[in-house]
């Protein structure tokens, strides 16, 4: 058993080679990973992204305002929302290209 936690691990998780899908073939990724993306698939675009959209926001905010600490702290902010929602993106879109 690992020491280390996953549980706030935003990364896909590989799969075993006991994991197959509904026709009996192999998967790529874990079945957890699969229900997460598919938990995406009801929410719309505008509501995955709005964290994306916000951290966009402050990044032209703060190139906009020029120079100063106060500006770098904005682009600061928006690169970390738009880092913290790019799971949520990314397990959306790729359900979203399986699914359609």
């Amino acid at each position: 058993m690992s020491l280390i936690d996953h549980t706030l691990d935003p990364l896909p998780r590989r799969t075993t080679r006991t994991d197959h899908d509904v026709r009996g073939g192999r998967v790529w990724f874990s079945t957890d990973t699969i229900d997460r993306a598919r938990s995406y698939n009801d929410i719309s675009w505008l509501r995955t992204a709005r964290t994306a959209i916000f951290g966009a926001g402050l990044i032209t905010l703060g190139l906009l305002l020029g120079s100063g600490g106060g500006t770098s702290l904005l682009i600061l902010a928006g690169i970390g929302a738009v880092a913290f929602n790019l799971p949520a993106l990314i397990l959306k879109a790729s359900y979203t290209a399986k699914a359609g």
